[in-house]
């Protein structure tokens, strides 16, 4: 029942654990020569652990983005509640926008990824790499 967010760049697919990223909150990380990099933020309530939602548990939510900005590969901390990256000291939400710092008003490319049980990624795509393990 483990959720990942999954990534699959050429032939290579990747599972991120929800439970490895609550603890780290960012990824930085290359797939197929790919530089990506994944954020995850607490407060998504489940809609799918409890009869109401309200009494679900927090999974939680992630984005796979590429951090390459103006030809420049940035790499990503946390500091409080935000995502900064160490090249600017540019603070960015989950939505790979930079609020405030030299890169201001900036956006990362989304990469196309799926957030799903491991269960049902697993089925489909069984040589997937499993981060962290």
């Amino acid at each position: 029942m483990e959720r990942v967010v999954t990534v699959t760049v050429g032939e290579t697919d990747v599972a991120y654990p929800f439970s490895v990223l609550a603890q780290v909150s960012v990824v930085n990380d290359t797939v197929a020569e790919q530089p990506i990099v994944v954020l995850y933020q607490p407060g998504t309530t489940s809609a799918l652990d409890a009869p109401q939602i309200a009494t679900s548990r927090d999974i939680g939510s992630a984005a796979v983005y590429d951090p390459t900005v103006d030809g420049q590969v940035l790499h990503f901390q946390v500091q409080g509640e935000w995502f900064v990256d160490e090249e600017t000291g540019s603070q960015w939400n989950i939505l790979g926008e930079a609020v405030t710092g030299p890169l201001a008003g900036k956006k990362l490319t989304p990469i196309i990824h799926g957030n799903h049980f491991w269960f049902s990624w697993v089925v489909f795509k069984p040589d997937t790499i499993i981060y962290g393990i």
